[in-house]
């Protein structure tokens, strides 16, 4: 299963608190597009359980990586692939083991 979020496509989501992508098993990957998720001040989670690092077409959360609120969980085998990754890389301080806080993903 693929996911994809289209530019500003979750943007403006004042709402929204956690985002869970992904079940884990077989490939599941997402492309995020440009600012998808620009000003949406709540969000606290963004759970990436897909075993590939999810595309990051550059800026989901807004121009600077301090626009991000929350953090980004991702599988402990992926964890130094999205630290080092394209677009991942400048939110390194942002990104947690899944398997880490199974109170905020449930594991």
């Amino acid at each position: 299963m693929c996911y994809y979020i289209d530019n500003y496509g979750l943007s403006n989501c004042t709402a929204l608190t956690k985002v869970d992508l992904g079940n884990g098993s077989n490939s599941n990957r997402a492309t995020l597009s440009y600012r998808c998720f620009q000003n949406d001040t709540n969000l606290t989670a963004l759970i990436l359980r897909g075993n590939e690092v999810f595309v990051n077409s550059g800026s989901v959360f807004g121009e600077y990586t301090s626009d991000m609120h929350g953090y980004i969980y991702v599988p402990q085998a992926l964890l130094s692939n999205y630290k080092t990754a394209t677009n991942w890389a400048g939110y390194s301080s942002k990104i947690r083991a899944i398997e880490d806080y199974p109170d905020i993903t449930g594991g």
